[in-house]
């Protein structure tokens, strides 16, 4: 992260802080001050995060669905984030690659033979029903026989986001 300085040029995708407290992005080589359409906003000061823009995840690639700014998608193994509203055919240059399909490692050695599992009612484990993130940035999974796990998932994208601001 970089302070912005007057009349510095700044290079595509160059992180600084505009002067209003905002974090902006370079979208291409510039020397034009933010807010400007030289840059995108990546966050700014807002109330309460009520006027926030927020990651969505949507889930597998549709390519009949219609995707806004920030849009997460599954392609293939890997992730994908929108740059803009109505990004186009994934992937292409309205999307950036988030995470990536990693290479598939050699198989290890054999492992020994296990207990035999459990028969009856106790082998009928419950199933994931739903998930979903709640307005509290938690991971609520829903499981077939209505018990719910909640995961707190503000932690890791704060820290996400303090490591992509560092870069």
């Amino acid at each position: 992260m970089k302070d912005y300085i007057e009349g510095r040029v700044y290079y595509d995708r160059d992180l600084v802080v505009g002067n209003d407290g905002a974090l902006y992005q370079a979208d291409r080589d510039t020397a034009a001050t933010p807010p400007h359409t030289d840059w995108r906003c990546v966050t700014r000061a807002g109330r309460d995060g009520a006027d926030a823009v927020k990651f969505r995840i949507e889930g597998t690639y549709d390519p009949d669905a219609k995707y806004r700014q920030l849009s997460i998608v599954m392609l293939n193994g890997s992730s994908f984030v929108a740059r803009h509203d109505d990004p186009g055919p994934c992937p292409g240059d309205g999307w950036q690659l988030f995470t990536s399909v990693g290479k598939r490692g050699q198989q290890g050695p054999k492992g020994e033979r296990g207990e035999r599992g459990l028969t009856g009612p106790l082998a009928t484990a419950p199933r994931i029903a739903s998930t979903e993130i709640d307005a509290d940035y938690n991971l609520v999974i829903r499981h077939s026989d209505n018990s719910c796990d909640t995961i707190p998932l503000r932690p890791a994208f704060e820290q996400f986001l303090m490591e992509a601001v560092r870069t």
